[in-house]
């Protein structure tokens, strides 16, 4: 858990200091930030209101992490002397900013059912 954290931190970092720089748009930052104040907090939520929470990362959350290390491998390349046309950066975003929806709303779906599920269930008694 502590590895996936550190990732998350690291990323997050990058993009903030991108962000900062005026190298990415402070859509992408808030977006991130929203989506992962969302997952965490329902994380907790499900392990205080109903038990042990492992995560499970998704296929479209780990394709947008692998998007998002792209996009600024990217914008890194557009300031040096590798030029990167700037409709791949944008297209890196506006896909980029699908992936961030389609896991956040994923996220939420998923582990919303299964607290459903698991606070609906009659607690087993044996």
């Amino acid at each position: 858990m502590l590895d996936a954290l550190a990732d998350k931190v690291l990323m997050l970092a990058v993009v903030i200091t991108l962000t900062l720089q005026g190298l990415l748009p402070w859509w992408l930052l808030l977006l991130a930030l929203a989506r992962d104040l969302v997952i965490g907090a329902g994380a907790l939520a499900y392990r205080f209101f109903v038990g042990p929470y492992t995560p499970e990362p998704t296929f479209v959350s780990k394709v947008n992490t692998t998007l998002l290390i792209v996009l600024i491998i990217a914008v890194l390349a557009q300031q040096t002397a590798l030029p990167v046309p700037a409709l791949v950066v944008q297209g890196l975003l506006w896909t980029i900013l699908a992936t961030l929806l389609v896991s956040g709303v994923g996220y939420v779906s998923h582990w919303g059912r299964r607290a459903y599920k698991a606070l609906s269930e009659p607690p087993n008694r044996f």
